[in-house]
């Protein structure tokens, strides 16, 4: 019973008993007091019925609201319901079976986070675990996918590279078949040099550098361009170079390409035409009995580092001359020779034979030559100090063939 209402009880049983009881005195103020009272109260419980009226109100509003929303909510859903069931894929949409890992494996391999959130005791525990599950796979297969289009963009950078390199291998291409043609030229001169180097020729190794040179460049001009019609020999004491190197004190085996030595014994006048031991004779059949056979010989003078020429048969003289005009041979063709001389050097009845310029050039293209003196014949000196004569071994075998 609500609190105003016993209190009122209370009040109206005082007024009774004030009514059938003999009136003692001070009745009428106590009367009076007691429905003041009643008044009071009767006005605290209006007040509460109001207040009850207005909760009552707001209740109501709230829960008209609350019905309101949850209609929309129905209806939205209905609707949301009947424009799925429009969509033709939908209608089997719960047929779709999504392949998850396994057990264990989400079980080892899932965040402490995600497997913190699992409740065995919650009532949803198979809902939280399949949510659980879906975003482990999700993630999984998230880092599956940016490994993928790493992989993808390795291999088109990849396919880029061959691309590049492709293009780069068709444009070699074209610059190796110039030099393709350019080995063809030259393989039977690599040929005839690997040929000269058998053991049938165990002396070469002994030549110095400049023999060793020019009989490679006559054995190659020969096979390319003369079908061996000419033939180099090397002569010689095989045993003063051998004798020599034991006084040097090496015991290293000679190499193919030896290295010139240069003596540091001291030049004199009887010494400054001394000669290798070894030396080179190339020699030409004329086919013709009543010709001698063309042969001259090749000699290297170690002091003054030159290439000398001497024919075997005197009447071979004139040949020599006129390979270039205007050199003879009978003065040195190098300047170096000036500051290693101690006299003028004069080749004319040398027994060596004569340092044409010609022969210093087989050897080495850069040799700087002296100008040959200029014929008699000959007014025009403009040109003079820019003598060279280009000759190469084919060339001198060429001149030296068409003159026989």
């Amino acid at each position: 019973m609500h609190p105003c209402n016993s209190a009122a009880q209370d009040v109206i049983s005082s007024l009774r008993g004030l009514l059938f009881s003999p009136p003692p005195s001070g009745c009428c103020a106590q009367a009076t007091a007691l429905v003041l009272r009643l008044k009071a109260l009767a006005h605290k419980l209006e007040h509460e019925v109001t207040k009850a009226d207005a909760d009552v109100q707001a209740a109501k509003a709230q829960s008209d609201s609350t019905a309101l929303t949850c209609a929309k909510a129905h209806y939205k859903r209905d609707h949301l319901k009947s424009e799925a069931r429009a969509i033709p894929w939908m209608s089997s949409i719960n047929n779709i079976e999504v392949s998850l890992v396994s057990m264990d494996f989400f079980l080892q391999n899932a965040s402490a986070t995600m497997r913190a959130s699992l409740n065995p005791l919650s009532p949803d525990h198979d809902h939280q675990l399949n949510l659980c599950r879906l975003a482990f796979e999700l993630q999984l297969r998230k880092t599956q996918q940016e490994k993928i289009q790493s992989l993808k963009a390795k291999v088109k950078a990849l396919s880029e590279q061959r691309a590049s390199k492709m293009k780069t291998l068709e444009s070699l291409q074209s610059r190796l078949t110039p030099i393709q043609k350019t080995c063809d030229q030259i393989r039977p001169f690599i040929k005839g040099i690997s040929d000269f180097n058998t053991p049938q020729d165990p002396k070469i190794n002994l030549l110095p550098t400049p023999l060793y040179i020019l009989a490679k460049n006559f054995l190659v001009a020969t096979k390319t361009h003369f079908e061996n019609q000419f033939q180099i020999d090397i002569l010689g004491d095989v045993s003063t170079p051998l004798t020599l190197q034991s006084r040097e004190g090496t015991s290293k085996k000679v190499t193919k390409n030896p290295i010139r030595v240069f003596t540091a014994e001291p030049i004199t006048p009887e010494s400054i035409y001394t000669a290798h031991p070894l030396y080179l004779l190339l020699s030409y059949n004329t086919q013709n009995n009543s010709k001698q056979p063309f042969s001259i010989e090749f000699h290297y003078l170690q002091h003054l580092h030159l290439i000398t020429v001497r024919p075997t048969h005197q009447s071979h003289i004139p040949l020599l001359l006129s390979l270039f005009e205007g050199d003879d041979g009978v003065t040195s063709p190098s300047i170096s020779t000036r500051y290693i001389a101690p006299r003028d050097l004069d080749f004319t009845n040398c027994e060596v034979g004569r340092p044409y310029c010609w022969a210093q050039w087989l050897v080495d293209s850069s040799i700087d030559c002296v100008p040959p003196p200029l014929p008699l014949s000959s007014s025009d000196t403009s040109n003079r100090t820019q003598y060279t004569p280009k000759a190469n071994a084919a060339s001198i075998l060429g001149k030296i063939k068409a003159s026989l």
